[in-house]
C-alpha cells in the first residue's frame, strides 16, 4: 500500500525530516534470511528414484559440493527409525519418519498470505500486507503473534521531529492527528539484536530491538530522498551498515542506533542493479546482489563491482569460500576467489541458504518440493511436502520453510 501525497511532499521537505520516499528498518539483531517467491508447477527428478537418502551428486568431475563429509547409512532402518531418519544420526525430534524423511512440525500458522519470514530460532517474524509480527521459533502452531510494531508507533515518532501531518489527510489537522495508517512491510531481515523492516506505507526504514517492545522511543529510521522510487522486496544488513534495493538501485545508510533519525547515504544505480532481486552482506564489508545480469559483489556500494556468475538464478547464498546459486538447471556454487561454477547438485532448486553448519535448499520435485542438505558426495532429503515453499531458514538445530494452501501461510521446521 503506497500512499498518494504527491501535493504534500514540498511543504515536508522543507519540515524536519522528509517524508517521500521512506523505508523503515527495525533492527532487532537476527540473522539476516529473506524469504523469496515461492515458484509451483516445474518439473524435476523423480524423487523415488534415489530410494529414502536422496541423490548422489554428479561424479563426472565438474561436481563441487560443500566439504563435509556424507554420513553413513549402516545403522538399521534408515527409512522408518525416527532417530536415524535418511541417514545415521538424523533425528526427528520427537516427530515420525518415514521413507527416509522426518514429518515437519508447524510452528505457525496465518489465515492471510505471508509475504516473508525470518527467524534466529528462537524468535520468528514474519511480515504480511499490513503487520510485522512476532512468533516464537518453536511453536506452537497455534500461538498468537501479536503485532512487532504499529503504523501509530512509527508516525509517532516522526510526529516527534515536527512533521506537519495535515496535508497528508490522515484523520486530523496538522499535529492534532487522531489515528495513523497500518504499515505495508515490503522486506523483513534480522541480526543479532534487531530486525530490520522496509515499510511502503510511511516509506522509511525502522529499526527495532528483539528484546524488548518496539515503540517511539527506541526506533531507528532511516529517512530515504523524496524521489525514490518504491522500496524493492529485500534488505540486508552488515556488521555496520543497512542496505536495501529501492527500484534499479541498491541503496545504503548507517544502522540508526535505537530512537535516531538517520539519512540515506549512498545509492548503486547501474547496469548490474536493474530489477534487483535480492541483497545479502556477508561479514563487516562484503555486499552481494542478485539482478537480471547475475549475481555481483562489491566492498560497497560505491567500491567496483564484480560479477561473480551470470547465470538466471532464483535465489543465492554465501559462505566464507563461496556463493551458492539455487536455478533451475541445478544447485551450483560459485568460488568467491577465482569465480570458478561448478555444478553441486541437479535438479530445479528455488531456494537456497548457508551458514557454518551447511548448505540447504529447496528442490522442485513436480508439483512437490522436497528441502535438501547438501554434502560432500549426497544430497540428502530431509522434508517433503506436496506444495510449492515460498521461504527457507537455517537457525539452531532447525531448517525452517513457509508453504501456502488455499489461502493460508503455515512455516514449518524439520531437524537438520
Amino acid at each position: 500500500m503506497r500512499l498518494a501525497r504527491e501535493s504534500s511532499r514540498s511543504s515536508l521537505r522543507n519540515g524536519a525530516l522528509s517524508h517521500g520516499a521512506r523505508t523503515i528498518l527495525l533492527s532487532a539483531g537476527l540473522l539476516a534470511l529473506t524469504a523469496c517467491a515461492g515458484l509451483a508447477g516445474l518439473e524435476g527428478p523423480d524423487p523415488e528414484a534415489n530410494g529414502p537418502h536422496g541423490s548422489p551428486i554428479p561424479s563426472d568431475g565438474d561436481s563441487d559440493a560443500p566439504s563435509r563429509p556424507a554420513p553413513s547409512e549402516d545403522c538399521g532402518d534408515v527409512a522408518n527409525d525416527a532417530t536415524n531418519c535418511g541417514f545415521c544420526g538424523h533425528s526427528c525430534g520427537g516427530a515420525a519418519c518415514s521413507a527416509g524423511l522426518c514429518a515437519p512440525a508447524v510452528v505457525a500458522r496465518a489465515s492471510t498470505h505471508v509475504d516473508a519470514f525470518v527467524t534466529d530460532g528462537v524468535g520468528l517474524y514474519t511480515i504480511d500486507a499490513q503487520a510485522v509480527r512476532s512468533c516464537a521459533a518453536s511453536g506452537p502452531a497455534t500461538q498468537a503473534c501479536p503485532e512487532l510494531v504499529t503504523g501509530e508507533e512509527i508516525g509517532s515518532r516522526l510526529r516527534m521531529d515536527d512533521v506537519d501531518w495535515g496535508d497528508w489527510g490522515w484523520g486530523g489537522k496538522g499535529k492534532e492527528l487522531t489515528s495513523m495508517p497500518a504499515i505495508a512491510p515490503t522486506a523483513i531481515a534480522l541480526q543479532s539484536n534487531r530486525v530490520v523492516i522496509a515499510d511502503g506505507t510511511y516509506e522509511v526504514v525502522v529499526v527495532c530491538p528483539t528484546k524488548v517492545p518496539c515503540t517511539r522511543i527506541n526506533v531507528g529510521i532511516v529517512d530515504t530522498d523524496d524521489d525514490a522510487p518504491v522500496l524493492g522486496r529485500s534488505l540486508t544488513l552488515s556488521s555496520s551498515r543497512l542496505f536495501w534495493a529501492q527500484g534499479n538501485a541498491i541503496r545504503t545508510s548507517p544502522v540508526p542506533v535505537p530512537g535516531l533519525i538517520v539519512h540515506a547515504s549512498a545509492s548503486r544505480a547501474a547496469s548490474d542493479t536493474v530489477d534487483p532481486a535480492r541483497v545479502l552482506a556477508a561479514g563487516a564489508d562484503d555486499l552481494f546482489w542478485l539482478s537480471s545480469e547475475g549475481l555481483h559483489s562489491a566492498k560497497d556500494v560505491s567500491a567496483n563491482a564484480e560479477r561473480l556468475s551470470a547465470r538466471d538464478a532464483r535465489d543465492f547464498a554465501v559462505d566464507d569460500g563461496n556463493a551458492y546459486l539455487a536455478s533451475a538447471s541445478g544447485l551450483y556454487r560459485v568460488s568467491r576467489a577465482d569465480r570458478t561454477e561448478t555444478l553441486a547438485a541437479t535438479g530445479t532448486f528455488a531456494h537456497v541458504v548457508a551458514d557454518a553448519r551447511g548448505i540447504y535448499a529447496t528442490r522442485i520435485d513436480g508439483g512437490r518440493t522436497t528441502v535438501v542438505d547438501v554434502r560432500s558426495g549426497k544430497v540428502l532429503e530431509l522434508a517433503r511436502v506436496d506444495f510449492a515453499v515460498d521461504g527457507l531458514a537455517v537457525a539452531g538445530e532447525y531448517v525452517y520453510f513457509m508453504t501456502h494452501a488455499s489461502g493460508a501461510a503455515e512455516i514449518l521446521r524439520v531437524p537438520r
